[in-house]
């Protein structure tokens, strides 16, 4: 699983991220983390390209193929980072729950560019 919180300008490309299922507790630091395959927690202009994203499954907010979640653990005046000005392109995803794609509300803009998957949170990231 590759898990990036609150980091900017990141480049992961290339790599596979396949069947991540176990569970990790950071305890005191993360809420339990499972089944994904690329989590962006609060992390902003990262660009995510070019990987193979599969059979990663869970039932934590962390979970699915592509995540990109606001981050849960607040800043020093209480708000919070979404992770938004990401590009996501070029991926392959199959087989991921809850689903391939997973975006929270308040984590905008990002781009969504030809990425070959089958399920999206909201629906419509898939295959532009």
């Amino acid at each position: 699983m590759a898990f990036r919180a609150g980091i900017f300008a990141v480049r992961i490309g290339e790599s596979d991220h396949i069947a991540n299922k176990f569970g990790f507790v950071f305890e005191g630091f993360l809420p339990d983390l499972s089944g994904g395959g690329i989590v962006l927690a609060g992390s902003q202009h990262d660009i995510i390209f070019h990987n193979v994203v599969s059979d990663n499954r869970g039932n934590t907010l962390f979970s699915g193929g592509i995540v990109l979640i606001t981050n849960t653990l607040p800043n020093p005046d209480g708000s919070f980072d979404a992770s938004k000005d990401n590009l996501v392109a070029l991926n392959r995803l199959s087989a991921n729950e809850p689903s391939d794609i997973v975006t929270d509300a308040t984590s905008t803009p990002n781009v969504f560019v030809r990425n070959r998957c089958d399920t999206s949170v909201p629906d419509g990231l898939c295959g532009f």
